[in-house]
């Protein structure tokens, strides 16, 4: 089963965790994702102990084809954002996907 875990999801877990006011949980992630968004628009790279790295990288521009017709196209400069996961999600991932 595939599920996404929302904004909303994550307001909610925290509010259930802490027994704290749905405002004071919203508020609370809300600034953490405002001050992940702000570091990355710097082109500082985010580091999370035990979750991962998120990191701004610039990509030349390059040479692409489009898939169904073959032509080929320019693909612009441009930052992207990459995600490395730490090695205690990638095992904790893994022991999951692995379990019976």
């Amino acid at each position: 089963m595939v599920t996404t875990q929302t904004k909303f999801h994550i307001i909610e877990d925290l509010r259930k965790e802490f027994g704290l006011p749905f405002r004071v949980t919203e508020c609370i992630a809300s600034n953490i994702l405002r001050e992940i968004c702000q570091a990355l628009k710097a082109g500082e790279a985010v580091k999370i102990t035990g979750f991962g790295t998120f990191k701004c990288l610039h990509k030349k521009e390059r040479v692409g084809r489009n898939p169904k017709t073959g032509d080929t196209a320019i693909i612009s400069a441009r930052r992207v954002v990459t995600f490395k996961p730490s090695t205690s999600l990638r095992n904790a991932v893994k022991k999951q996907c692995t379990s019976p």
